[in-house]
């Protein structure tokens, strides 16, 4: 009969050759992530586990950010965060432009458009300028950024 102390060892030699097995992440070597959702192949990691952001204006300071949404016919919807007044857009004629300025407390530009005909329209952000999200004509027309 085995005593259960030798259970117990046997237990705690499998672990520890699991752990083992498993290979170390050092803080001086980012990881590596892959981006399912988009198909984007790997993208480097910080070491805190955070992906990379674009620094936010100093306090007080504003950055314009344009929303566009490309196509042809009628968009059934828009969404915007930050989200506008009123927060969602009804049958809005394409192509279409909205302007606004944002401090530095707002971290996430988003704009989701449902389209009125066969083909998804395209959208864009922009940011001081900069392109920031953007996807084509007949792509999944919603538009993110995080920073």
């Amino acid at each position: 009969m085995i005593s259960k102390y030798s259970k117990l060892a046997s237990l705690s030699v499998a672990a520890a050759l699991m752990l083992a097995a498993v290979p170390a992440c050092s803080k001086d070597e980012p990881a590596k992530k892959t981006d399912t959702k988009s198909g984007a192949g790997t993208s480097t990691v910080q070491a805190t586990g955070e992906a990379p952001t674009a620094s936010a204006p100093a306090a007080g300071q504003t950055e314009t950010v344009v929303f566009e949404v490309t196509g042809d016919g009628k968009a059934t919807t828009i969404d915007l965060v930050p989200a506008g007044n009123p927060e969602r857009l009804y049958d809005v004629p394409l192509p279409w432009t909205s302007t606004i300025s944002i401090g530095p407390d707002v971290t996430q530009l988003q704009i989701v458009v449902v389209g009125s005909t066969a083909t998804n329209p395209g959208c864009k952000i922009t940011l001081d300028g900069k392109v920031v999200a953007e996807k084509p004509v007949g792509g999944d027309a919603h538009c993110v950024f995080d920073r």
